[in-house]
């Protein structure tokens, strides 16, 4: 529904030029992708081959927010496919309920999807396993 991964990428690729590091963001969004934010930082630095300071994700995270309040947009026909939808529809996510709530307000979807939304905050775990998947289907009916 709306692409958040470059935005992180871009802002992770920024924050290491600062610290004297080039990578390509397209090469971190492969690096990052569908990795625990505890694994992160240690995939990253295996990535550039050095240390980076204790709290640089919990740093970027946050400009991450940021730039996403800023630059986010529903992905191409995505606004218009939820108003065309007949039949219910939820969304369920990976990222926490925080997260979730502030990308969907972001880019224009909150109102469209309301409170049926589903995070792995809600089960405890997060992707590979399907867990929230099946909650969201089991209360979607």
């Amino acid at each position: 529904l709306a692409e958040t991964e470059i935005i992180a990428s871009e802002v992770i690729s920024t924050k290491l030029a600062a610290e004297g590091v080039q990578v390509h963001p397209d090469e971190i969004t492969a690096t990052l992708s569908g990795v625990e934010r505890d694994d992160q930082q240690p995939r990253l630095e295996s990535l550039i081959g050095v240390s980076l300071p204790k709290n640089f994700m919990e740093t970027v995270g946050v400009e991450i927010q940021l730039a996403a309040s800023v630059s986010l947009s529903a992905t191409p026909g995505a606004i218009e496919l939820l108003q065309w939808l007949t039949i219910p529809f939820c969304v369920a996510s990976n990222t926490s309920r925080f997260e979730l709530i502030h990308r969907m307000r972001a880019a224009n979807l909150l109102g469209l999807v309301g409170s049926r939304f589903f995070s792995s905050d809600d089960i405890g775990v997060r992707k590979p396993d399907p867990s929230v998947l099946l909650l969201a289907a089991e209360v979607m009916g």
